[in-house]
């Protein structure tokens, strides 16, 4: 009954980070499957730094799992980017 408990607060706790990473992503029309990619790039270079970098014995699997579960909240900081600053056109 743990377990089954666990893995339904864990599965809570996704949709609410996919949520909120949702928001921030509305707010630019530019980033189609963005969270995604982000996603996907953050687990190989944390993979990478696990196998043979300088942080091998820092980044273990829940450290992997954490950074592939939080990542989309990468672009959160958007929700509190005005329109007029995040939608300008490039100079």
């Amino acid at each position: 009954m743990v377990a089954t408990r666990t893995k339904q607060l864990i599965a809570t706790q996704d949709m609410a980070v996919f949520a909120l990473a949702h928001v921030a992503d509305s707010r630019d029309p530019e980033t189609g499957e963005h969270l995604q990619r982000m996603r996907r790039t953050h687990r190989l270079i944390a993979e990478e730094l696990a196998d043979h970098g300088p942080y091998s014995e820092t980044v273990d699997r829940r450290f992997l799992e954490d950074l592939y579960r939080s990542s989309p909240l990468h672009d959160i900081g958007k929700v509190s980017v005005p329109d007029s600053i995040l939608q300008k056109p490039d100079d």
